[in-house]
């Protein structure tokens, strides 16, 4: 998981950001549970999802080619 503490402006800048964001995802996520009642699937993609997937409190799948598989889907309809 990533640094809570920073040593200047820039990274102390980007922790926060960083946090901020799994704050929101893993609120949303405790959220969609208890109105779903059950489990949700998260599947994770993008540049800094490897990343950011240390933040989140769930399990989730790391699909790093997503938007591809959903790109050759569609061509080979």
């Amino acid at each position: 998981v990533g640094q809570i503490y920073a040593h200047d402006t820039a990274s102390a800048v980007a922790s926060g950001v960083r946090w901020a964001i799994a704050g929101g995802i893993n609120e949303l996520l405790k959220r969609l549970s208890v109105e779903l009642g059950g489990d949700v699937i998260i599947w994770i993609t993008g540049g800094d999802a490897a990343e950011l997937l240390t933040y989140i409190d769930a399990d989730a799948e790391l699909i790093e080619d997503l938007v591809y598989q959903g790109m050759v889907l569609l061509a080979e309809q």
